[in-house]
């Protein structure tokens, strides 16, 4: 057993240190409220702090502080240029991202307690076409450079999104979808079936043409689904009480930002929309976030830290402290192949690992305490192999690859014994291998993975081509 946590250790001196989440804090020290991805970087509205980019490990101001100052909400027009929106401003700003241009297109319509000089508009889409802005004055679209009422709707509440068949707004607690002709197709209403709470609001929203996902002030993420004009709970309130801010769907993932009344209190989360679980990023627990973007395959989200750029397993697994423990998060791919063999599978607690075990293994990019990642087959692929529970007990699974998905492979029981005893998984890199309980050393082609098991051997496993064999390294 000494030998077995010798190696553990030996493992993290040999092995690259695991890298911490990417923190890329503000200069300005403001709150981020919206992210924008584009090809020449980030742009983020800054709130009383104009219009920044990040790019090349960098951020610099593009707009003077006025009259973007109170910067809330960007998106990209059919012309490319960036188009933002602001809490308190004469019109909406149009800046050209290549030559740093501006152009102010003014409100320059009438209607009762409309005032040009100090109108908030809080959220701006494109739908391809068109601007569209919500404002105190009711929903309004850019015409030929200038404003028009647009679907004939009044002032609206704090969400609007553009979905590929219309935009989605809310409208006095109802749901609404509007056509690009700016006829209402679809009205849902939300009051006291889906918000029963007093001061309750919807806080984010999001859509596609299969349904609409949206969250409130305490922090439930809901769905509704146009076809069959039905409600569902997705995720339970979190404790304590938290706003859902942001929503992003990325495969079979739902990411979730949260922000608190304090300026320390907010959390990022991940749905697992196979297994229907909530995790808590435990890196991002300590700041109020309010956005969320995707920029390629990595996800980054916004808020009064500045950015960061979430763990994501977009095409290989990658590490990441989620609900208490440094766990291995696996790809799409990886996922569906384990959860269409196995339902019931989920991740072991951190309470099945001693807090010794947890102080002392070493995490990296190949190896967690519940998993481990390299190319056991050599075809250039990652592979993977993860510790749980089903309902058979505490199982370990490989998942190799194949020329079009994954297969899952049983490597036998772990053990389950509390947190006095551990099954932990190491990663082995190719190379001579040598055993004082075998009869002679093996040379690995490819990476390997070892079980440690409390009052069990230690056992090294590599691919032969057809099947995994043992390798015993100690006892």
């Amino acid at each position: 057993m000494m030998r077995a946590l010798l190696l553990v250790l030996l493992a993290g001196l040999l092995t690259p240190a695991w890298a911490a989440p990417l923190l890329v804090p503000l200069p300005a020290k403001k709150d981020v409220t919206c992210l924008l991805p584009t090809a020449s970087g980030i742009w983020a509205a800054v709130y009383n702090d104009g219009i920044w980019r990040y790019a090349h490990g960098a951020w610099r101001r593009v707009s003077a502080r006025n009259p973007e100052r109170y910067t809330y909400d960007l998106t990209v027009g059919p012309d490319s240029r960036i188009y933002c929106a602001t809490w308190m401003g004469e019109g909406i700003t149009a800046l050209d991202p290549r030559t740093g241009r501006r152009q102010v297109y003014r409100w320059d319509f009438d209607r009762p307690g409309f005032d040009r000089g100090d109108t908030r508009a809080t959220h701006i889409v494109s739908d391809g076409t068109h601007i569209i802005v919500q404002t105190e004055a009711g929903l309004v679209r850019l015409e030929g450079g200038a404003w028009r009422l647009w679907a004939g709707l009044p002032g609206l509440n704090h969400t609007l999104y553009a979905a590929p068949d219309g935009v989605w707004a809310l409208l006095n607690w109802d749901l609404i979808r509007i056509s690009r002709a700016g006829m209402v197709t679809q009205r849902a209403s939300l009051n006291g079936v889906v918000l029963p709470q007093k001061d309750t609001d919807v806080s984010a929203l999001w859509a596609d043409r299969d349904h609409v996902l949206f969250g409130d002030t305490t922090g439930v993420l809901r769905a509704y689904f146009p076809r069959t004009k039905r409600f569902a709970v997705v995720t339970a309130p979190p404790a304590p009480k938290l706003m859902l801010t942001a929503i992003l769907p990325v495969g079979n993932t739902i990411y979730l930002a949260y922000s608190g009344y304090d300026e320390h209190v907010g959390r990022v989360a991940q749905y697992d929309r196979l297994t229907g679980r909530l995790s808590t990023l435990d890196d991002f627990s300590n700041a109020r976030w309010s956005t969320l973007a995707r920029v390629g395959d990595d996800v980054w989200v916004g808020g009064n830290r500045g950015l960061a750029r979430l763990p994501r397993a977009a095409t290989r697994p990658v590490p990441a402290r989620v609900d208490g423990l440094p766990r291995m998060l696996l790809p799409d791919a990886m996922r569906v192949a384990l959860y269409r063999a196995h339902p019931d599978f989920t991740p072991c607690a951190a309470t099945h690992f001693s807090h010794d075990m947890q102080r002392s293994y070493p995490i990296t990019d190949h190896q967690t305490l519940t998993g481990v990642t390299g190319d056991y087959n050599g075809d250039g692929r990652p592979d993977a192999v993860i510790e749980g529970h089903t309902g058979a007990g505490l199982c370990i699974f490989v998942l190799l690859s194949t020329p079009n998905s994954y297969r899952v492979v049983p490597m036998g029981d772990g053990s389950d014994e509390g947190t006095d005893h551990f099954t932990c998984l190491t990663y082995n890199p190719p190379g001579l291998y040598r055993s004082d309980w075998e009869p002679k050393p093996v040379r690995l082609a490819h990476d390997a993975f070892t079980v440690e098991a409390d009052g069990k051997a230690s056992v090294l496993y590599y691919w032969s081509g057809r099947k995994f064999v043992e390798y015993i390294t100690g006892d």
